[in-house]
């Protein structure tokens, strides 16, 4: 006998045509994109807020030549649908140096555009006070009333930087929204003002959660009143973010996301107090030196020689 959370759980990542319903300016370099999901569709896009999907298209390469181009970008809105069945996804794609896609996306992407989007993936989820198959049951129905997600209160923290704020604002929407005991501490990392992703959403999510949601700002490249959020997120500011600003001793699941160096350096710190790693969620938003434009192509993969080495084979819609 197969179950619905058996099915969910086992559902075939599959690409499925869909029209871009709208396309909204989010920074210079970034933009969200909206996907309608007709009602037929609807349940091979059900997700759990903080999952990706990934887009396909065929784009003239440097030499002019089609060349199908595959990019994984995180969902940044809770799951909705829609009186007649249908539904959407939504994604932020931030410009990247060297980016085929990412550029491509931004100059050119508009609303009554299809691409081929994947049915959502990825692992980037609270599971706090849930046991694994509710984890697993990601009905679309149970996912638009997040009362139903609820389990425990829990205090949460995420750090993000540049577009790693993506997958943590959904999440963030989802449990403040599931529990009126939960509280929510948000440290977000950017240049500078101009460059924060969803800023007035942020801001309306401050309104809303007044007394549960903490937001912390920290611009590497713009004076602030308070030094502690002025400044690139190093160890130093890092211990004293979470000494001052954050009663880490308190928090039930941290949630990290942005570059490899800084969700290294939390990870690390973390586990230095004495947080145990099955609390802490990552994932890495990265595209190499911003001096090195290699978005297309990617960088060489060097074998440490010291360590011992496995050959993986991924087989996806078919292809190895």
């Amino acid at each position: 006998m197969t179950t619905e959370t058996q099915t969910a759980s086992r559902r075939r990542a599959s690409f499925h045509n869909l029209t871009v319903a709208e396309v909204r300016r989010l920074t210079d370099d970034a933009i969200e994109v909206t996907f309608g999901v007709p009602a037929e569709l609807a349940g091979q896009y059900d997700y759990l807020p903080g999952q990706y999907v990934a887009l396909r298209a065929t784009l003239p390469d440097e030499n002019g030549e089609p060349h199908e181009v595959r990019r994984s970008y995180s969902i940044c809105a809770e799951p909705r649908s829609f009186e007649d069945g249908s539904s959407e996804i939504r994604v932020a794609i931030k410009k990247d140096l060297g980016g085929l896609f990412s550029t491509w996306a931004n100059a050119e992407l508009k609303a009554g555009d299809v691409l081929d989007v994947m049915s959502p993936q990825g692992a980037f989820i609270s599971r706090h006070g849930r046991d694994g198959a509710s984890v697993q049951h990601n009905v679309m129905n149970s996912m638009n009333h997040p009362e139903e997600l609820a389990g425990e209160p829990g205090n949460f923290v995420a750090i993000a930087a540049g577009s790693g704020i993506t997958p943590v604002i959904a999440i963030a929407r989802t449990l403040l929204a599931a529990n009126p005991e939960t509280t929510f501490d948000l440290v977000y990392a950017n240049k500078a003002a101009m460059d924060v992703m969803f800023l007035e959403e942020l801001a309306d999510l401050k309104d809303k959660y007044p007394s549960r949601l903490a937001l912390h700002h920290v611009l590497s490249r713009e004076q602030r009143i308070a030094p502690l959020m002025t400044g690139r997120i190093d160890s130093e500011k890092l211990q004293a973010l979470l000494s001052s600003a954050i009663r880490a001793e308190d928090v039930d699941e941290w949630f990290l996301c942005g570059p490899f160096e800084l969700v290294q350096l939390c990870r690390d710190t973390l586990a230095a107090r004495g947080v145990e790693p099955e609390h802490v969620r990552f994932e890495l938003f990265t595209t190499g030196r911003p001096d090195r434009p290699e978005g297309n192509a990617g960088r060489p993969v060097v074998e440490d020689e010291s360590q011992d080495t496995y050959k993986i084979t991924f087989t996806l819609d078919g292809l190895t």
